[in-house]
């Protein structure tokens, strides 16, 4: 698989590392993130999906509480969702082809494993497109 990437996109697939955090994977740089974002809106062009993004507030300052939400996360994404910091304060979540009352129902469930927590957990919840256009 690594090979066959290699030639799609002539380098190596990214590392899932979080810059200065040990033990977090599946993460991606913002950059890379970004990236995601875009080639997913592309997507949603071509094929008349929809797609959303839950946006986390941290403080990537304290370590331990990234990565605890790190770990609620991991236990609730699929394998096509994609993990990401977002900017400096927020981890995002790309969810491809999901609703906004699908993006919705994640983020209760990533709370409510999240209850016991001390961390107090804020999302923002986006979809794109907006509404979506089933035909012509």
């Amino acid at each position: 698989m690594k090979k066959l990437l290699m030639r799609w996109f002539g380098r190596t697939p990214p590392e899932y590392r979080v810059d200065g955090l040990n033990g977090i994977d599946r993460i991606y740089n913002r950059s890379e993130f970004h990236n995601l974002l875009e080639l997913e809106r592309d997507r949603v062009h071509r094929n008349n999906h929809q797609f959303s993004v839950l946006l986390f507030s941290v403080n990537p300052q304290k370590e331990h509480d990234v990565i605890e939400l790190a770990n609620h996360i991991s236990k609730r994404v699929r394998r096509i969702d994609q993990v990401g910091w977002y900017d400096d304060s927020h981890i995002g979540i790309l969810l491809p082809n999901t609703t906004a009352s699908g993006a919705k129902h994640i983020v209760k469930d990533i709370c409510s494993r999240h209850n016991g927590s001390m961390l107090p957990l804020f999302c923002e919840t986006l979809s794109y497109p907006e509404t979506t256009k089933l035909s012509d």
